[in-house]
């Protein structure tokens, strides 16, 4: 389920972040996906353990508790942005994902409206991880 409203950004549409895989222990890895990026930017995603709702740039940041921030990823032509979030290894551990929500989001740069340098955000996406 879509957490927060992402507002729109220089392209024109709103940032949206879909994840396209399952979330049991038996998977190793949950692909996220963000589109409506401006193309070829940078930005990150970022997993938390709780919802939030607080201005950022001209978006809002929709992930706050325990954070883990993910390496820089920078968006495509198209504005499309990719990384697969480790389930097992990585920040969650073998079970820590089991039984427990999280919250992602996608931070990112992007131009404001007098041409300056901005933040952006997209929506953010709930998940729950199951055995």
């Amino acid at each position: 389920p879509r957490e927060c409203v992402a507002t729109v950004n220089s392209t024109g549409l709103p940032a949206r972040i879909a994840a396209t895989g399952p979330t049991s222990r038996l998977a190793t890895a949950l692909p996220l996906e963000v589109s409506g990026l401006p193309a070829l930017g940078v930005g990150a995603f970022v997993v938390g353990s709780e919802p939030a709702l607080a201005r950022i740039g001209t978006g809002a940041r929709c992930v706050a508790g325990t954070l883990f921030g993910q390496s820089v990823v920078t968006s495509d032509a198209p504005g499309r942005a990719s990384f697969a979030l480790d389930l097992v290894g990585g920040d969650f551990g073998p079970s820590a994902l089991v039984g427990t929500t999280w919250y992602a989001q996608y931070v990112f740069r992007d131009r404001l409206p007098t041409g300056a340098a901005g933040v952006g955000t997209s929506d953010a996406l709930r998940f729950t991880g199951h055995p």
